[in-house]
């Protein structure tokens, strides 16, 4: 059961990384319109929270639904949003199996 709750997050904070990419918002301007902090909005987009249901209410009225966030139900989705969408899924997940940067202020080895 834990293993599935992983892959859920996991799978919620891919999907959550393809809205931040089809709605060409950075990762601050994601966390603005959700009310979160930059850390809260990366630990969702890594999957290592779950996207509480009250952070997802302002995409809303953009076109998202927390049914596409949570389980990649897209029948609410605008149409004309949904070709985009999946290539911006696919993005996401091609992000996640890359490793993560460095940050600022490390050097490389």
């Amino acid at each position: 059961m834990v293993e599935d709750f992983e892959a859920f997050k996991y799978e919620a904070g891919i999907r959550l990384e393809a809205v931040r990419l089809l709605l060409e918002r950075t990762p601050a301007q994601m966390c603005e319109l959700m009310g979160i902090a930059r850390s809260v909005y990366s630990a969702y987009a890594r999957g290592v929270k779950l996207v509480a249901p009250e952070a997802l209410a302002p995409l809303i009225p953009l076109g998202i639904t927390s049914d596409y966030v949570y389980y990649g139900v897209k029948a609410c989705i605008p149409s004309g949003s949904l070709p985009t969408l999946d290539e911006k899924w696919k993005i996401a997940a091609e992000a996640r199996t890359q490793p993560p940067s460095r940050g600022r202020g490390h050097k490389k080895p």
